[in-house]
């Protein structure tokens, strides 16, 4: 990704100037921006958008605005509150910038002439490229789609500031006058990367709304494409009108999560509405229906290393079981709605369950979000949203196209995991525009305790440059961290200065806690940062092994690290 330096709080910005961040974000490590600088116009200090210093050692001081239309008479135009031509404030600003690197020059040894600053004008609305002209004296970039393009219009926008025959030096000019040497800038940048993240999920949210009318819900998406964000928004959505929303998932650890997440928001409509949403995993659920009856009653559990149809055969048992329970004349179905979040890791004889759950039986309003792909393939039973769906009256399909939730990095590591188990994943990922971030650490060194040692060195790295918090990162091994045998980790044992505590403790997610888990058992989980350790090369990895590394390595949103033995 380019180097970012962010001088400006985001909440901020408007809207023009996070279009032009989002497509500066498509730049690779070549560039060098700065969002925000300020500039002297007639002695009066002002405040410019970006600056972009290309690879060839040029610059272009970019201007944003939000509107199009320029009146050609004037030079003026629709909107501007100060009343400037957007040829004089572009002028200004790249006059002022000069200005500040000629003084920093001649304060050094530096000989060489600033020759090589241009200026360009974004409007965020419009669709059109329009370079520099003897009527124009600067270029016009219309549209996010356009900014996208930026390396191929470059000669274009930059023609008549040549380039400098010493390239480092220039680099090396605009870092002193313009960069920031601490870490903070790139804090600040991923601080803002999260919030864009979660910015671009909230175009799909607002199909709830669209479709409203639609009370029952059949949300298909692929790894990223914001389906737990949806089903959350969801969840809020309904308990706002009153209503007594039972949030199913299946892992713990994202029942941990959503438990936690989905309690903290009290929002002031739900509230007044007497709104409550309430969240269970699928072991939650069979042991509270399970509770009444005597234990002699239900199935047997297997053991752990059971056979598939042991395991199987149990299941399907529990089911007949639990189903009796809730259709029992006795039986008073305590909710009003349904979201089941990861739904595909739920079986078709599960669901007859989560229907009499409900007041309103299969009419009642539910959402149900899920990916077919994501299903491992050592569960027992079936999915098939086809024999689900039939019994659900006021039915809406949706199907989210775009992975949202992965910087590029991230997105383009997952694409590269080629293999057999994975395609039906990596055929899921699609999207038209990723925002930058840091890029995936693979690093391979020679036994457990290395990659012990090198997770800890990272994990001290990254907390004290604070780009990221320890409840914002997750740790992931191939099998439980704390067993007794075989374990890398004790139980309640520190890791880089902070205590460890299992994805599925209902602790996890409290400041200053570090999670960790088995690749497994983090289906589902959504942070900032996560670091792969004890597992072989993906290369070496048996084929069994291929999906829960991919679907590890897919927990992370902005920051993945991969230490391999």
């Amino acid at each position: 990704m380019a180097r970012w330096f962010i001088a400006k709080s985001p909440p901020n910005c408007d809207e023009g100037e996070i279009e032009a961040y989002r497509a500066l974000s498509q730049l690779d490590d070549t560039w060098t921006i700065r969002w925000c600088y300020d500039y002297l116009d007639g002695g009066i200090q002002r405040e410019g958008d970006f600056l972009i210093l290309g690879p060839d050692g040029r610059l272009l001081v970019l201007e944003v605005k939000r509107r199009s239309r320029v009146f050609t008479q004037t030079g003026y135009s629709d909107g501007d509150p100060d009343g400037k031509r957007d040829e004089d404030q572009v002028q200004a600003q790249k006059a002022g910038v000069v200005r500040a690197l000629q003084e920093r020059l001649e304060s050094g040894t530096g000989t060489f002439e600033i020759a090589w600053t241009v200026s360009a004008l974004f409007s965020a609305k419009g669709n059109s490229f329009d370079p520099k002209t003897q009527g124009q004296p600067f270029t016009h970039i219309g549209g996010a789609g356009h900014l996208r393009k930026l390396p191929q219009y470059w000669e274009e926008i930059t023609s008549g500031g040549y380039p400098t025959k010493d390239r480092e030096a220039v680099r090396n000019l605009f870092h002193a006058v313009y960069g920031d040497a601490s870490h903070e800038a790139e804090a600040r940048f991923i601080s803002e990367t999260d919030r864009l993240l979660h910015d671009k999920a909230a175009t799909d949210i607002s199909l709830l709304e669209v479709l409203s009318e639609n009370s029952q819900l059949l949300v298909h998406g692929g790894p990223g494409s914001g389906k737990s964000w949806m089903a959350e928004r969801h969840a809020h959505h309904l308990a706002a009108q009153g209503m007594h929303v039972l949030f199913l998932c299946f892992n713990k650890a994202l029942g941990a999560t959503l438990t936690r997440s989905l309690g903290q928001i009290r929002k002031k409509e739900i509230q007044e509405a007497a709104g409550k949403i309430t969240v269970r995993t699928w072991e939650d659920l069979c042991e509270e229906l399970g509770g009444r009856y005597a234990p002699s009653d239900l199935p047997k559990k297997p053991f752990p290393d059971a056979p598939r149809e042991v395991n199987d055969r149990y299941y399907a048992d529990l089911s007949s079981v639990l189903l009796a329970a809730v259709t029992a004349d006795s039986f008073e179905a305590p909710y009003d709605a349904l979201i089941v979040d990861e739904a595909q890791d739920h079986r078709n004889d599960w669901w007859e369950i989560y229907f009499s759950l409900l007041r309103g039986k299969n009419q009642s309003q539910m959402g149900i979000y899920y990916d077919p792909a994501q299903r491992p393939s050592f569960m027992t039973g079936e999915f098939e949203i086809e024999k689900i769906s039939p019994g659900l009256p006021t039915r809406a399909r949706v199907r989210l196209l775009e992975t949202r939730r992965y910087t590029r990095p991230i997105f383009n590591y997952l694409k590269s995991l080629h293999s057999e188990e994975t395609e039906r994943l990596i055929g899921g990922l699609y999207s038209s525009h990723l925002l930058a971030g840091p890029e995936v650490i693979l690093r391979r060194v020679h036994n457990r305790e290395e990659a012990k040692a090198h997770a800890g060195a990272l994990l001290k790295e990254w907390f004290e440059q604070k780009l990221v918090t320890p409840e914002e990162t997750l740790l992931l091994l191939p099998r439980h961290p704390f067993l007794q045998e075989d374990g890398l980790f004790a139980q309640d044992s520190y890791f880089a200065n902070f205590p460890l505590i299992s994805a599925d403790d209902p602790r996890a997610g409290n400041k200053g806690l570090l999670r960790v888990s088995s690749f497994n058992k983090a289906k589902g989980l959504d942070v900032r940062a996560v670091i792969l350790l004890d597992t072989p090369n993906w290369d070496k990895l048996l084929p069994e092994k291929r999906y829960p590394y991919w679907m590890a390595c897919s927990r992370a949103r902005q920051m993945l690290a991969v230490i391999t033995s």
